[in-house]
This record gives structure tokens, C-alpha cells and sequence, in this order.
């Protein structure tokens, strides 16, 4: 496989907290510029052939659409939890403030409003952002129609390489005049905008019911295998940079979303499944803690201070751990790190036996891996449409 191509225009991650894809450069399709010099200067017989500038221009739209969405539900999601939180917190604290204000009914009752009304009004927010924002707002149906589309787009630019290799093959021999495939695949993608991008809900219902996941292929043509060129040195290049764009840069990008950092989905997951468990503890021991304050107090005649404080530690730890589960469930981080060691599992084992191939089973092999990107693709966008908001 080779490492070195497109490496220089994704920056080095400095440390744990840096987020490994903010500089993500989408390499296989020569988003960047710089990518772009690279190919052309390293393999200039081939650069028109990856190089795709209505393709690209046309992922970068739907590409830069999900991810706004994305981010207007996380935040809508975060910001619905985390109201809801203060609502349970803000309520939990009554108890306690009606024992250092019960000296003054007026005072008292003034306390009481304050904070009920606190309380209510965070609950208000957090149900209206709830509802129009995450379970029924559109944020989150466009980042994953954006998302749907983007990952269609990459699938098609590597689903039409592939299954057109004896005509490439053939125009790289002669004399690299590449001009019948530039108006081929021009008229391939007006095809795929005008037959394909269209009807979203259709699309993504077929991914639903889809449980075999063996609809990966864009046009039905392309669902059985078609002839292979002859050796040739062509045809040997065309394979090396399908295995650099296609496995390598796969590869790497499975292996980036599951290095250990801050931002990596299953430290997430540990991080919020440890301070669960811990603000469980923290919740029984409060508990007990009442109990024993109740009975030492109806015993001794004592203030219940001590107790209406444990009860309040104890509610305020009940709230995180509900806040805690959500997010946990909400942002899919268990989700995601599930799906991201099942897909560079898969990757790192169709790499293994391209090594070893011929020619014509290394061509298999690249179909193995469109259908492997296609399932990938289908739980991810389950997994999204299935939960609350999305990280």
C-alpha cells in the first residue's frame, strides 16, 4: 500500500485532545488543492482520471451542508439535555431551601416561586427544543440526506472506475488521449444527478429494508462482475492507485477514527459509562445516606439538614446519570466505535488477501470492498436515523 500519498495535506495530530478530523481532507477524491499538485505531479497519466472537478465540486456542496447540520443537532441535543438536567437540579433543591427559609412563610414561599419557576422554565426549553429541534426538527434528517448523498458521490466516483477498467485501460494506451472517457463519465454523472439524486426518502427507505446489504452498486449494470483488461502496465497502474485511494486511504481513515484521544467514539463512550458508574455510587451512598439521617433524626429529635442535603446530593447525582445515559445514547459513541472497528476489521482483511492476488481477483477484491463501504454506510445511517441527536 502506499502511505505517502496525500500525507502532507492532513496536518499531524499534536496531542490527545486535538480533534483527528478537523483537518480531514478527503483524500480519494483530490478535495484539496494541494492533493491535487501531488497526483498530478507523481502520476500525471492518470490524474484526469481521479481527478474529477464536477464530482468534486458536487460532494463539497452536500459534503459542507451535513456537516452544518450535524452540528445544529448536536448543539440542539446537548442544549435539550442539558435544560433538562438543570430542570430536575433546580427542582431538587426546594427541599433543602424551604428548611433555611421556613422561619418566614413570606420568604419561604417566595423561594418556592423562584425556584419552581426556575425549574419549570428550564423544562419548558428543554421539551421545546426536544421536540422541534431533535425528535422532529429537520437538523437532523438533512445532515443525514447530506451525509447519504456525500458517501453516494465517493461510491460512485470508485464504482465507476471500477467497472470500466478495459476502457480505461484502453485510452491510457492510446497515446493517453483520455477525451471519450472525460465525455463518458460527464454524461455518467448527469445521469447519476438526474436519476439518482433525487427522491431521497425512496433511497434511504431501500436502506432500511435492505437487510441483506446487497444493493451496493449505484447502476443495476454494475451488479455482476464485466470483462478485465489484458495485463499490461496501464492496467498495473490503474490497480496501484485504486489500491492507494481506495484501500489506503479507507484504511487510514477507519484507523483515525479509533485512535485513543478525546475525541475518539469509544474514549467517549468509556469516559461517560466511568463518570455513570461513579455518579451511581455517588447516588446509592446519598441514599443510604438519607435513610440513616431519617432514622437518626426521628431517634434523636435532630435537624434534618444533614439528610435534606444527602437527599439533594442524591437527586443531583440521579439527573447526571440520566443525563449521562442520553448523551451516551444521543451522541452515538458506542454506536460509532462498534461500526468503526467492524469496518477497518474488514478493510485490514480485504487488503490482506489483495496482497496476495492476481489480477483479476484483485479487481474482485475491489468490488468486495465497494459492497463493504456500501454496509458501512447503511448502519451508520441506521444507527444515525435511530437516535436523538447526532454527534
Amino acid at each position: 500500500m502506499n502511505e505517502n500519498a496525500n500525507r502532507a495535506s492532513s496536518p499531524p495530530v499534536a496531542g490527545p485532545l486535538d480533534d483527528p478530523f478537523k483537518y480531514w481532507p478527503n483524500s480519494d477524491l483530490l478535495i484539496e488543492e494541494e492533493d491535487r499538485a501531488f497526483f498530478a505531479r507523481h502520476y500525471p497519466a492518470f490524474a484526469s482520471i481521479f481527478d474529477w472537478p464536477e464530482l468534486r465540486s458536487l460532494f463539497v456542496v452536500y459534503d459542507t451542508a451535513a456537516a452544518s447540520a450535524r452540528k445544529h443537532s448536536r448543539r440542539a441535543g446537548v442544549l435539550a439535555v442539558a435544560s433538562g438536567f438543570l430542570s430536575l437540579s433546580v427542582a431538587a433543591v426546594v427541599p433543602l431551601a424551604d428548611e433555611f427559609t421556613k422561619r418566614s412563610a413570606t420568604s419561604q414561599l417566595h423561594t418556592q416561586a423562584v425556584l419552581g419557576g426556575v425549574a419549570a422554565a428550564f423544562a419548558i426549553v428543554s421539551i421545546l427544543i426536544g421536540y422541534t429541534q431533535v425528535l422532529k426538527g429537520e437538523g437532523k434528517a438533512r445532515w443525514l440526506t447530506n451525509r447519504f448523498w456525500s458517501e453516494r458521490i465517493r461510491q460512485f466516483h470508485f464504482q465507476l472506475i471500477v467497472n470500466h477498467l478495459p476502457t480505461l485501460v484502453a485510452e491510457l494506451q492510446d497515446k493517453g488521449d483520455l477525451r471519450h472517457w472525460l465525455d463518458f463519465r460527464a454524461s455518467e454523472l448527469d445521469r447519476f444527478k438526474h436519476d439518482y439524486l433525487r427522491g431521497v426518502e425512496d433511497k434511504i427507505h431501500h436502506l432500511d429494508v435492505d437487510e441483506a446489504e446487497d444493493r451496493p452498486w449505484l447502476s443495476p449494470e454494475w451488479d455482476h462482475p464485466g470483462p478485465l483488461p489484458p495485463a499490461s502496465a496501464e492496467f498495473d497502474g490503474l490497480l496501484e492507485l485504486l489500491e492507494q485511494q481506495r484501500f489506503g486511504i479507507q484504511q487510514r481513515y477507519a484507523e483515525r477514527r479509533l485512535l485513543n484521544g478525546w475525541h475518539s467514539p469509544e474514549s467517549r463512550a468509556q469516559r461517560v459509562l466511568k463518570l455513570s458508574d461513579a455518579l451511581t455510587a455517588v447516588l446509592l451512598l446519598a441514599t443510604i445516606t438519607v435513610g440513616i439521617g431519617s432514622i437518626v433524626a426521628f431517634k434523636l429529635g435532630a435537624t434534618p439538614t444533614f439528610r435534606l442535603v444527602a437527599g439533594l446530593v442524591a437527586a443531583l447525582s440521579s439527573s447526571s446519570v440520566v443525563a449521562m445515559r442520553a448523551l451516551k445514547e444521543g451522541l452515538l459513541f458506542s454506536a460509532d466505535a462498534e461500526r468503526y472497528k467492524w469496518y477497518l476489521a474488514a478493510v485490514r482483511n480485504l487488503y490482506h488477501r489483495y496482497e496476495q492476488a492476481d489480477r483479476p481477483k484483485r479487481v474482485s477484491l475491489f468490488r468486495e470492498l465497494e459492497h463493504v463501504a456500501y454496509q458501512e454506510m447503511r448502519r451508520f445511517m441506521l444507527s444515525g436515523s435511530q437516535a436523538r441527536f447526532v454527534m
